[in-house]
């Protein structure tokens, strides 16, 4: 049975899940991707690049590295998709944030 290409694509993006942290990914095939799907859109004038999706990437995944254990594994399940998409750490960061947030707000509100 052939696998779907999406699932061929995410497989190959995904490297390792790390026992304490985050799972790594092939951010680098994430930024190309994305570099060469916004300049179709856009054209070659857009300032979106190779070197900054990857600064942002790195920063991402320094800042998951370091809050890792404070994110509740329910949230980590939730956010972190390694599979069916290009994995990203500005999108999973972004994704634990919200929910810490929300958890946060929610908190105030019923304790006026």
């Amino acid at each position: 049975m052939a696998m779907p290409f999406i699932s061929l694509l995410a497989a190959a993006n995904v490297i390792v899940a790390v026992a304490d942290g985050p799972p790594k990914a092939n951010i680098e095939a994430t930024c190309r991707t994305s570099e060469r799907e916004i300049r179709k859109l856009f054209g070659d004038t857009t300032a979106v690049n190779f070197e900054s999706c990857m600064k942002q990437q790195d920063e991402a995944f320094a800042k998951l590295r370091t809050d890792w254990e404070t994110y509740p594994p329910g949230d980590r399940s939730r956010c972190v998709q390694t599979r069916g998409y290009m994995p990203s750490y500005v999108e999973w960061l972004t994704c634990l944030e919200t929910e810490r947030d929300l958890r946060r707000i929610r908190a105030q509100e019923s304790n006026p």
